[in-house]
């Protein structure tokens, strides 16, 4: 054994009731047949340089790691939780790097992570690691319940066996520090319900609030108000044989407290308390199957509470009141009266003497449960000390509050700011759109577009969450001169949206289409949340059979329309629904039966073939949800703009433009520079024309085109690689072929996969982009190359690269696996997809186009206490040469002065000083030049 070196400080150690009662629990089922292969009984710590010997036993093939444990996740980015004679297999405390959750290793291959993930323990907690190498899955129980699965491990893992170690890796590496109270392993797969047992033996959620009771029950005794029998250890139901407990010398009033929890559901009836008076019980369940608390008196009545109380099956407080004068039963749940009987029969008593908890005289009707404390009183209790007893133990296990969640505007322009507040209780861990927030009660934000804001309260016991939106309204001024001019030159509307229709996914907004017919054209200026529901409607008017879809059915993320008992038609190829204002013109040709759809101004797709029921929407009708309310979307429709008579491509494009050229230019620009090169002769074989957003729970289907040898796919992109250890960025229907926004493991870096050969990464790596960037991959496919252009420059290659790569062709998938995993976090802003490998020229007047759009960086200034500056650029350009320059007045007689070179800027920030204070009682002004 290895000795732990230096003292731990986790806390408090963990009192041995719970340990033993789960020991009881282990030896009996050990008894019943259920035998461990190997057993932890007695804590070891851990102090983060050292680990302890430990032999598993003889675990092949299914198998069951119990533990009871309490760590600190923040005392190193990984550690070792156990791993056996093998070791490359191995259960992780903390799977690297500071994720700080629980999982496991099958080392070359994977660091596995629970979905969901499982925070690692930093109380104590009991575990179970659950193994079915028949379906290749690892399944983990958190204090009995299922917490998080992991499926399609590799074939090499195998569960900690024989000789090993605790709390550290082989090699002595990668220490816990901790506590690992118990282990128990076991050569097969425990069901649930033995898992819940053994949990609720130790039942970690419970005791602090348990402890909580105990104090309460102290501080009464201590000022005089004393119990005449109390149980102070968990007792498990059922039992083999019976549970005796003396409820004491009671008569006349009396008043019995139980925390408890049960099962109601596993028979029809169940006893909670009998006395040596027998006759007289507290029922967990009167009969028959009613799921109600009670009481009875053999032979005369069962009594039910009015109004009826329920059979707790979560931990709860419960008060049995007896006044023996009045003949009256009141029962306290949680410190709260619940119910009352009256008139009851005057040979009832509350138990007393020698008596049996969860079941009767006769050891029948037998309670499924567990009774962690019972404390009897000859007397009947003011509400007060029900009550203060009751909050020693539910104010332990409240859950977290968020009592408020405002901010200080709901609609901005852009650029503007918005702050966001909060009131809470209970609350150990705050997180905002999945950023830490702890310990902070309000921040301010700057979207870019319409920014869905969740904040996640939890504690021990639970989670909690609130949701606002801050509306950020795009510059419409542009598109609306441009429909204007245009309507004064001929081409007038046959009905118009000139102020947004805010929709909240429970209904939809009134609109007149105006009576249109034929061949029609209706524009839209729409942003939505495609994943707030399985459908949702974009337009239907009073012939509701026809409608345009934000969703089409089911669950597609795809822009659509619907002929109702007909077909939901999708286009060809599919076009994603976007989160970011995009203007939508849809055009039906009525006699060809043809819809084509227009994004941001280019032709994206078509549906041909449309039943000759459809009909553009006409007349009265609704924006963003059916007729009746339902499938609503989940946005807003800033314009909609209808013509009678199709306006031509041109036409729709400089309506697209007005708008694009002012809500966002560099994408404007960026797509007029594609346009340049496709009349040139270079036709993109695919677009995504707009933004869709990746919140890590799936991808955005996207059609890549067809399959070629040599190609080219740029991207605008940006993301957070800190968010996932690997993540997807493009996977066509060759799905064993992709390209990785974040290359595994938790490298920061894009790369790409050829699935069972190599995951690639470049030479010199590239960073995964975190603010808008334009990326390039270009595969030269007889040369085993791909190049990868960052902002129009050669950031990295790979010359050796498996044959049988090739660029994602085809439906596939944007910022996810063909399968939903390795999701990325971020925003795909554009997709270019070429069937050629572009030149250096052509990659460089693409990015010149979008960057030359917002080439300005912004600079902030922090003065020291001696004076010094620190100045800041943000949004500048990667790898853009700047120059940060100075002077003291703004008169024509003075110089800008340089203060600091950035030949080469890394990401789009910099941080430079100005060591020369500037002249005393003079200001000091700065600029960033940005040199080509």
């Amino acid at each position: 054994m290895i000795a732990c070196a230096g003292p731990l400080l986790v806390g408090r150690l963990l009192g041995q009731v719970p340990l033993e009662n789960y020991d009881a629990v282990i030896a009996a089922d050990a008894a019943a047949g259920v035998l461990p292969v190997a057993s932890l009984t007695s804590a070891i710590t851990l102090s983060g340089s050292a680990g302890v010997a430990f032999d598993f036993g003889a675990l092949s093939g299914d198998a069951t790691l119990e533990f009871i444990l309490e760590g600190d996740p923040s005392a190193s980015d990984s550690s070792f939780l156990a791993v056996g004679a093998d070791p490359k297999s191995s259960l992780r405390y903390e799977v690297w790097s500071n994720t700080g959750e629980l999982g496991f290793t099958q080392a070359q291959v994977a660091d596995y992570q629970f979905a969901p993930g499982v925070p690692s323990p930093a109380r104590p907690t009991h575990l179970a690691y659950v193994w079915d190498p028949a379906t290749a899955t690892m399944k983990l129980y958190r204090n009995g319940k299922l917490a998080g699965t992991v499926a399609e491990v590799d074939p090499g893992f195998v569960m900690p066996a024989g000789a090993g170690w605790l709390g550290v890796n082989a090699d002595g590496t990668e220490a816990m520090t901790g506590v690992i109270y118990r282990v128990t392993a076991y050569d097969t797969i425990l069901d649930e319900a033995t898992l819940q047992r053994h949990s609720d033996a130790f039942d970690a959620e419970v005791l602090p609030a348990v402890n909580g009771y105990d104090a309460a029950i102290a501080a009464d005794m201590a000022a005089g108000l004393t119990p005449v029998a109390t149980l102070a250890s968990t007792v498990i139901l059922p039992k083999t044989g019976q549970t005796s407990f003396d409820f004491g010398d009671t008569a006349d009033d009396v008043t019995i407290e139980f925390i408890l929890k049960g099962d109601p559901s596993v028979n029809n009836s169940s006893f909670l308390a009998v006395g040596e008076n027998f006759q007289s019980s507290l029922r967990f369940e009167l009969w028959d199957n009613t799921g109600q608390l009670g009481f009875s008196q053999g032979a005369v009545a069962d009594y039910p509470f009015t109004p009826g109380v329920s059979s707790p099956q979560q931990p709860t407080h419960v008060a049995y009141a007896w006044s023996a004068g009045s003949a009256t039963m009141s029962l306290y749940v949680n410190g709260v009266l619940a119910g009352t009987t009256t008139n009851v029969d005057a040979s009832f008593a509350m138990p007393r003497g020698l008596g049996r908890l969860g079941l009767n005289e006769s050891g029948g009707e037998r309670m499924a449960g567990t009774i962690y404390r019972v404390t009897v009183y000859d007397s009947r209790l003011e509400e007060a000390a029900v009550l203060r007893h009751a909050r020693g133990f539910t104010d332990v296990l409240h859950p977290p509050v968020i009592t408020s969640f405002t901010t200080t505007a709901a609609h901005l322009l852009p650029g503007s700011s918005a702050t966001l507040s909060w009131e809470l209780q209970s609350t150990k861990k705050l997180s905002l759109n999945g950023v830490d927030v702890t310990g902070r009660s309000s921040v301010t934000v700057s979207p870019e577009v319409t920014t869905p804001y969740v904040l996640t309260a939890w504690n021990d016991v639970a989670t909690a969450e609130s949701r606002l939106t801050v509306y950020v309204d795009p510059n419409l001024a542009g598109y609306d001169a441009a429909i204007e001019a245009d309507a004064h030159a001929g081409l007038t509307p046959t009905a118009r949206l000139a102020q947004p229709a805010i929709l909240t996914g429970s209904g939809g907004a009134p609109f007149d289409f105006g009576p249109v017919a034929g061949d029609v054209a209706i524009e839209f200026i729409v942003e939505g949340d495609p994943s707030a529901g399985v459908t949702s409607f974009l337009a239907v008017g009073e012939n509701a059979e026809s409608s345009l879809r934000f969703e089409a059915w089911y669950e597609t993320a795809q822009y659509g329309f619907t002929l109702n008992h007909v077909e939901d038609y999708l286009f060809s190829p599919g076009i994603p629904s976007s989160a970011w204002p995009t203007h939508l013109t849809y055009v039906w040709d009525s006699a060809g039966l043809v819809m084509t759809l227009y994004v941001n101004g280019r032709r994206a797709g078509e549906a041909q073939g449309v039943g000759s029921g459809f009909a553009m929407p006409a007349g009265k009708g609704w924006l963003g949800a059916n007729p009746d309310g339902s499938e609503a979307m989940t946005g807003t429709i800033h314009r909609v703009t209808v013509y009678d008579d199709p306006p031509t491509p041109e036409a729709i494009l400089r309506h697209a433009t007005a708008f694009l050229g002012a809500a966002r230019p560099a994408l404007n620009a960026y797509d007029a520079a594609i346009d340049v090169t496709a009349a040139g002769g270079k036709a993109p074989i695919a677009r995504l024309l707009a933004p869709v957003r990746l919140d890590g729970t799936g991808g955005a289907p996207f059609d890549f085109g067809p399959a070629a040898g040599d190609g080219t796919l740029e991207f605008i992109l940006e993301g957070n690689p800190d968010a996932s250890s690997s993540s997807f960025l493009a996977v066509g229907g060759n799905s064993d072929s992709s390209l990785r926004y974040e290359v595994w493991d938790d490298t920061q870096e894009l790369g790409f996969t050829l699935a069972g050969v190599a995951d690639y990464q470049f030479t010199p790596g590239v960073p995964s982009p975190r603010s808008p960037t334009h990326v390039v991959y270009v595969w030269e496919s007889a040369k085993g190359r791909m190049s990868l252009y960052v902002n129009g420059t050669l950031a990295g290659s790979n010359s050796e690269v498996d044959p049988a790569f090739e660029l994602p062709n085809g439906p596939g998938w944007l910022g996810a696996s063909a399968d939903g995993s390795e999701t990325m976090i971020g925003t795909i802003h554009r997709v270019t997809a070429y069937g050629t490998a572009l030149q250096p020229v052509e990659i460089q007047a693409h990015a010149e186009a979008f960057l030359n759009a917002t080439k300005a960086p912004l600079l902030s200034i922090e003065l020291s206490k001696a004076g010094i500056a620190s100045i800041t650029l943000t949004k500048g350009v990667t790898a853009r040469h700047y120059r940060i320059e100075a002077r003291d007045s703004l008169g024509s007689g003075e110089d800008w002065k340089p203060v600091a070179d950035i030949p080469s800027l890394a990401g789009t920030t910099a941080q430079v000083a100005d060591a020369t204070p500037p002249p005393i009682g003079r200001q000091r002004y700065y600029r960033a030049v940005r040199l080509e």
